[in-house]
C-alpha cells in the first residue's frame, strides 16, 4: 500500500491552484487508481470469507450440525467435530490485501510516534544521557515502519 498525497486547492483573484496538504480532499489520478486497485483487493478477499461462512453455515443445516434457538443458529465447536474443522480451515485463508493494508496502517503509527519523538528531540526536550536512547528509539522506528511496508511483521 503506497503512500497518498493527498492535495487541497486554493482560489485567489478568480484563480484555482492545488497545493499539497493534510487536509485536502484530492488526490492525484494515479493514487486514486492505486486506492481504487487496493480497496477492489480488499473487496475481493472479503467477498471470499463471507461466502465461505455461508458455505459452511449451510452445510450445517443441512447435515444437522446446526440448531436454533428462538431463530438464532447456534453449534458448539468441539475440537474434532464438524464447526472446528470448518473453523480452523476458515483461519487458513489467506488475505494478502488485507495483511498489507494493516501494515500500512501500523507503518504510518510508528512513523506518528518517531515523528514525534524526533520533535522532541529537535526541542532539546531530553538531557544528554536520555537522547542516545530517543534517537536509537528514532532510529528502531524507521526499520520497523520499512519492515512493516515491506511486509514482515515488524519484529
Amino acid at each position: 500500500m503506497g503512500e497518498v498525497k493527498r492535495y487541497g486547492h486554493e482560489q485567489y483573484n478568480g484563480r484555482i491552484w492545488f497545493e499539497e496538504r493534510d487536509d485536502g480532499k484530492f488526490c492525484s489520478f494515479d493514487d486514486y487508481a492505486t486506492l481504487k486497485a487496493e480497496r477492489d483487493a480488499l473487496a475481493a478477499e472479503v467477498c471470499a470469507i463471507r461466502e465461505q461462512v455461508e458455505d459452511v453455515y449451510a452445510a450445517g443445516y443441512r447435515h444437522g450440525h446446526l440448531n436454533t434457538v428462538d431463530g438464532i443458529a447456534y453449534a458448539t465447536p468441539v475440537e474434532g467435530g464438524f464447526y472446528h474443522n470448518a473453523l480452523q480451515a476458515m483461519l487458513k485463508v489467506e488475505t494478502p490485501a488485507t495483511d498489507a493494508y494493516l501494515n500500512s496502517v501500523r507503518a504510518e503509527g510508528v512513523e506518528i510516534l518517531t515523528g514525534k519523538l524526533q520533535k522532541l528531540i529537535d526541542e532539546g526536550v531530553f538531557d544528554a544521557k536520555e537522547i542516545g536512547v530517543a534517537a536509537g528509539a528514532v532510529h528502531e522506528g524507521a526499520q520497523i515502519a520499512a519492515q512493516l511496508r515491506a511486509g514482515k511483521d515488524g519484529a
